[in-house]
């Protein structure tokens, strides 16, 4: 399975009221991912299977804050881990700007 296909799986499984959001949530979540290295299949396989992912969802209010919150911010903290890692070396000075010696 590929992105687009667990989007289009799990769109088919979220109810409505909060489809659109999760939805766009998911796809800028694969983006940030995907620009820090992560492949996609690492990505597909935090998240587990659509049904599992859209779950929470599906029911009731009470429950889903918390499988939300925490399925989200595993998901956030694999992606910081993956930045934390890359953005030193991405930011460190080539030596052709303006702190190169003249």
């Amino acid at each position: 399975m590929n992105e687009e296909e667990f989007l289009r799986r799990t769109g088919r499984l979220l109810p409505r009221r909060v489809r659109q959001a999760v939805l766009r949530d998911l796809r800028e979540m694969f983006q940030a991912a995907e620009e820090a290295g992560e492949s996609e299949e690492e990505g597909l396989e935090r998240l587990g299977t659509p049904e599992e992912f859209a779950a929470p969802f599906r029911e009731g209010r009470r429950r889903i804050l918390p499988q939300v919150l925490l399925a989200l911010g595993a998901a956030m903290a694999a992606v910081g881990a993956l930045l934390s890692s890359w953005w030193p070396r991405a930011m460190a000075c080539p030596g052709h700007c303006c702190c190169a010696e003249d």
